[in-house]
C-alpha cells in the first residue's frame, strides 16, 4: 500500500506537466471567425466567387479545372455565302426560333463556372447564381429572349404522334438503324440540315463535340421540318434540359458561356455582367472557315464549295450561284428530296472517277441551269430536278446489285429444294418405323395364339414355323417341358 501510495505523486506530477503545454490552447484557437461567419469571404482561387456551402464549392473548383471553349452562334454572312441563309431560316421560322440566327454573345469562364456550380431547376424556374447573387428565371421568359414561343409547345421528353427516330433517321441520311451513340452527323445529306444541326447543337444543346446528333436533336429537325403538324419544341425547356445535365457533368470542356452571357444580360436578370473577368479567345461565330475545319464542305478556291458526306468526307455536291437553286425546299416541306443526288457508290470507285463525276456535274448544271424551275411540284420524295441525273458509277453498282440479287435468288431456290428433300426424307423413315412396329406387333400376336401349343404333347407342333426374332431366342413352355429356341 505504501508503494502504491508513493507513485501517485509522480503520476500526478508527470500528468501535471503534460497538461502545461496545452494551457496557451484556448488563446490560439479563438481568432477564428471564417469558420462561423455565414458569408465567409471569397477564396483567391475561386476568382472572387463566393460559395454557399461545401456543394458548390466542390462543383464551382470542378469546373474551373476543366477546359472551356467559346461557344459558337450562327453567322448570317457565312450562311449567304454557302446559299443556304433563306432554307436555313425557313427551318428555324417554322418552329419560332428564328430569333436564334441573330444572337451572339462572348463566354466568360468564372462566371460560367459559377453559374453551373449553383444551377437548378425547380417547377419550370431556373435558379443559380451570377457574380455573388441569387437569380431566378422561369422557361417562358428565357423563351422571350429569343422571341420563341411559349403555347402549344413540347419538351425534350414529351413524345410526338407519329414520330420514329430510326424512320426519320433513314430518311435524312438513307441509313438504318439509328444509334444515337454511333450517328455521325456527316452522315446527313442536305447541306442546309447539316448546317442547321450544327447551329442546334451549338446553341440548344451546347458541347464541344458536334459529331454525333443526339436524339433530342433528331427530334428538332423533325419539328423544323414538319411545319404542317404544328410541332413547336420549347426553346427554355430544351435548353435548361441539356444545362442541367451539364451542371451534374464531370468531364469535358465547357461550351455553354454564351447562353450564360445571354441570361445574365436580358431584361429579366440584369446582372453586373461580366464584371472584372475577360471573355475567351477564339472565334464566336460558325464562320465558314469554321464549317469547313468540321469537313461540312471543302473549298474549291474559286469560291465555290462542295458539300461532302460521309465518315470519309467525299466531296460529292458543288454548290454554285448559278445551281443553288437545288437546295430550295419544295412545298410541302417534309416532300423534299433530302438525298439531292444518289450518294451511294461501291467502294472500288477510285478517286479519279469522283473527280471526273463532280466535273459532269458542273458541265450538267451550266447547261441545264436555265431550263429547269427551282420550284418543282411535289413527286412522292424523288428528285424531280434534272440536276440530280445520276453520276458515271450509277451503272456500275446496279450491275453489282443485280448480280447479288440473282445470286440470292439461287440460294433462295437451293434452300427450297433442300428443305423439300428433307421433308421427304423425314416421311419415308416415320412410314419405315410405323411398318416396323406393325409387324412386330403381328408376330407377337402370332406367338400367343393357343391352337399353336398343346398342353398334352411333349413334342414340338410346328417347328419349322418357329424362328428367331432380331437375334433373340424364344423360349415356349409346352406343358410338362420347355423348349428353348
Amino acid at each position: 500500500m505504501e508503494a502504491t501510495s508513493s507513485k501517485r505523486p509522480r503520476q500526478t506530477k508527470s500528468s501535471a506537466r503534460r497538461r502545461k503545454p496545452r494551457s496557451p490552447s484556448p488563446p490560439s484557437r479563438s481568432p477564428s471567425p471564417p469558420s462561423r461567419s455565414p458569408t465567409p469571404p471569397a477564396d483567391p482561387s475561386h476568382f472572387g466567387v463566393v460559395c454557399l456551402g461545401p456543394v458548390q464549392q466542390g462543383k464551382l473548383e470542378s469546373f474551373l479545372k476543366r477546359g472551356h471553349a467559346i461557344q459558337k452562334f450562327a453567322h448570317v454572312p457565312t450562311l449567304k455565302e454557302l446559299h443556304v441563309y433563306n432554307q436555313v431560316k425557313t427551318l428555324f421560322r417554322n418552329i419560332g426560333w428564328h430569333g436564334l440566327l441573330r444572337v451572339h454573345e462572348l463566354s466568360y469562364k468564372v462566371p460560367t463556372a459559377e453559374f453551373l456550380s449553383s444551377v437548378y431547376l425547380d417547377h419550370g424556374i431556373l435558379y443559380f447564381r451570377l457574380m455573388n447573387q441569387d437569380y431566378e428565371i422561369s422557361l417562358d421568359q428565357i423563351n422571350a429572349i429569343v422571341g420563341a414561343p411559349t403555347e402549344n409547345t413540347f419538351g425534350p421528353t414529351d413524345p410526338i404522334q407519329g414520330y420514329y427516330d430510326m424512320t426519320w433517321w433513314t430518311q435524312l441520311t438513307q441509313l438504318h438503324p439509328y444509334v444515337s451513340s454511333a450517328a455521325k452527323a456527316s452522315s446527313l445529306i442536305h447541306p442546309v440540315i447539316k448546317v442547321a444541326h450544327r447551329i442546334i447543337a451549338s446553341l440548344v444543346a451546347p458541347r464541344e463535340e458536334r459529331s454525333t446528333i443526339s436524339a433530342l436533336e433528331l427530334k428538332i429537325l423533325y419539328a423544323m421540318t414538319h411545319p404542317e403538324n404544328n410541332l413547336i419544341p420549347h426553346y427554355g425547356r430544351f435548353l435548361c434540359h441539356k444545362l442541367i445535365r451539364l451542371s451534374a457533368s464531370r468531364s469535358g470542356k465547357i461550351v455553354c458561356g454564351g447562353i450564360v452571357s445571354m441570361l445574365a444580360k436580358s431584361a429579366h436578370i440584369r446582372a453586373p455582367y461580366p464584371g472584372p473577368h475577360q471573355p475567351l479567345p477564339g472565334e464566336p461565330y460558325l464562320t465558314t472557315a469554321i464549317l469547313e475545319s468540321m469537313r461540312l464542305f471543302r473549298s474549291a478556291g474559286d469560291g465555290t464549295h462542295h458539300w461532302t458526306v460521309g465518315q470519309n468526307h467525299d466531296p460529292k455536291l458543288l454548290i454554285t450561284p448559278e445551281n443553288k437553286g437545288i437546295l430550295d425546299f419544295r412545298n410541302p416541306i417534309h416532300m423534299t428530296d433530302w438525298q439531292i443526288i444518289p450518294y451511294i457508290f461501291p467502294h472500288s470507285y477510285s478517286t479519279e472517277a469522283d473527280e471526273q463525276s463532280e466535273e459532269n456535274e458542273e458541265e450538267g448544271d451550266d447547261d441545264e441551269g436555265e431550263e429547269e424551275p427551282h420550284h418543282a411540284s411535289p413527286t412522292g420524295g424523288g428528285s424531280s430536278s434534272r440536276f440530280a441525273a445520276p453520276p458515271p458509277y450509277h451503272q456500275q453498282y446496279m450491275d453489282e446489285f443485280q448480280s447479288i440479287h440473282t445470286r440470292l435468288d439461287t440460294y433462295q431456290q437451293d434452300i427450297t429444294s433442300l428443305t423439300q428433300n428433307f421433308s421427304t426424307f423425314t416421311t419415308q423413315y416415320a412410314q419405315d418405323q410405323e411398318r416396323q412396329r406393325k409387324h412386330e406387333e403381328d408376330f407377337w400376336a402370332w406367338t400367343r395364339k393357343p391352337q399353336l401349343l398343346s398342353s398334352s404333347s411333349t413334342s414340338v407342333l410346328g417347328c419349322s414355323t418357329l424362328s428367331k426374332h432380331r437375334g433373340r431366342c424364344l423360349c415356349l413352355s409346352l406343358g410338362r417341358g420347355r423348349l428353348v429356341f
